[in-house]
C-alpha cells in the first residue's frame, strides 16, 4: 500500500512540474518590472508604481495612456504555435477603442503577433485577443462577457495552433472560446513585447489604469489537453482505490 501511495505522490509531482515548466515569464511588479523566471526584465517608460488589488503600495504599475513597459524581443517570447497569458488589471476611462494590456506588433499595419486587451463599444467593454499567423489575422472578442472599469479583475488568453483554438478567461473562468482560427505558425517580428500598449513607430492602443501579476506561458490550456489531464486524474483515482 505504501508503494502505491508513493507512486501517486510521484505522479502528482510530475504533473505539477509539467505545469510550471511551461511558465516563461512572471512579472509580480514588486517594486520593479523584473521577471522571476528567466530574467526577461522589463524597461519601465513612464509607468509608476501603485497599489495592488490588496491595497499594498508599490506592488503594481499605473499607466496614464502615455506609459509602457518594454520587454524587448527575447527569443523565449517569439512563440511559434502555442501560448497563454494572464494578467490582473484595473482599467480606467480611456478614449482608445482597443486598449492593450500586452502585445507584440508584426511590423505590418494593424496586425499584432499577439494582443490581449479589451474592445470598447459604447458603454460596454468586451475582453479581446488577437493572434496573427502567416497569411491570417485572428481577432476575437467576447460577445456577452464584459470587464468593469475601476475594479481589479484577472483576464487571460490561451491559444493552440494545432487545435485552431483560442479561449478568453475572466477571473479564472473560460468565458468564450473558438475552434475556427486559421493558419498555423505565429507570425513573429523584431518588434518588442510591450505592456500597456502596442509599440509601432510610436505607442498605440494605450492602456489607462493599473496592471499587475502578468504570467506568460509557451503552452496552451486547450480543451484536448484538459481531456488528457482528465484521463490522468481518472488513473490516479483508480490507483488510489487499488491502494485501499
Amino acid at each position: 500500500m505504501e508503494k502505491n501511495y508513493f507512486i501517486l505522490i510521484l505522479l502528482l509531482f510530475f504533473l505539477s512540474a509539467s505545469s510550471h515548466s511551461s511558465l516563461i515569464a512572471s512579472y509580480s511588479f514588486d517594486g520593479n518590472a523584473n521577471d522571476s523566471v528567466h530574467g526577461l526584465n522589463g524597461t519601465v517608460v513612464g509607468a509608476t508604481l501603485t497599489q495592488d488589488r490588496f491595497g499594498v503600495a508599490s506592488k503594481a504599475y499605473y499607466f496614464d495612456g502615455n506609459d509602457y513597459i518594454s520587454l524587448g524581443n527575447p527569443s523565449l517570447l517569439n512563440f511559434t504555435t502555442d501560448f497563454s497569458i494572464t494578467a490582473w488589471i484595473k482599467p480606467m476611462t480611456n478614449s482608445e477603442t482597443w486598449p492593450s494590456v500586452i502585445s507584440k506588433w508584426t511590423g505590418n499595419t494593424h496586425l499584432e503577433t499577439f494582443w490581449l486587451g479589451y474592445y470598447q463599444n459604447a458603454a460596454n467593454y468586451y475582453l479581446g485577443a488577437e493572434v496573427t499567423n502567416a497569411g491570417y489575422n485572428n481577432y476575437r472578442n467576447t460577445t456577452n462577457t464584459t470587464i468593469t472599469l475601476g475594479q481589479w479583475q484577472q483576464i487571460g488568453v490561451s491559444y493552440s495552433a494545432s487545435s485552431h483554438w483560442m479561449g478568453l478567461y475572466l477571473n479564472g473562468t473560460l468565458v468564450e472560446q473558438w475552434l475556427d482560427l486559421l493558419g498555423t505558425n505565429i507570425w513573429n517580428s523584431s518588434d518588442p513585447v510591450v505592456i500597456g500598449g502596442v509599440m509601432k513607430t510610436s505607442l498605440n492602443h494605450a492602456f489607462v489604469g493599473s496592471i499587475d501579476e502578468i504570467q506568460i506561458y509557451d503552452h496552451s490550456f486547450a480543451i484536448p489537453e484538459m481531456s488528457s489531464l482528465l484521463f490522468l486524474l481518472i488513473g490516479l483515482i483508480a490507483l488510489w482505490r487499488i491502494a485501499r
